[in-house]
């Protein structure tokens, strides 16, 4: 397993980063089990790697190690697994998710994910 010392010092030094620390609750590799159809029996299982409060709203963060050359790619990759965890944690929580992010810790780089994944 190779170890990224430098984007992971990055991403503290980021914006997102700052925002965490200043975050007065954060959560990390936070595991879940959310009964999704009751009919069919349907459980997502998932590990949140990183959720941070801002005011009374989640931001929540995936650390990713991919080699990226193509941007637009590595979004579209990971936009439906960040718009479930974030059903989760809505519907674990209560509060609601503002902004989910994809941090690259190989190219030291936040991807913000807008758009909405559910289908």
């Amino acid at each position: 397993m190779q170890l990224y010392l430098r984007g992971i010092a990055d991403f503290y030094e980021s914006e997102l980063g700052k925002r965490l620390l200043a975050s007065p609750q954060v959560r990390r590799e936070w595991a879940f089990n959310l009964l999704m159809d009751q009919e069919k029996g349907t459980i997502l299982q998932g590990v949140i790697d990183c959720a941070f409060l801002e005011g009374d709203e989640w931001v929540l963060v995936d650390y990713k190690t991919d080699r990226i050359e193509d941007e637009a790619a590595f979004i579209e990759r990971y936009a439906l697994q960040m718009s479930w965890y974030a059903r989760a944690l809505e519907s674990i929580t209560g509060k609601r998710v503002k902004e989910k992010c994809l941090y690259s810790i190989s190219k030291a780089k936040v991807f913000p994910l807008e758009k909405e994944c559910f289908t």
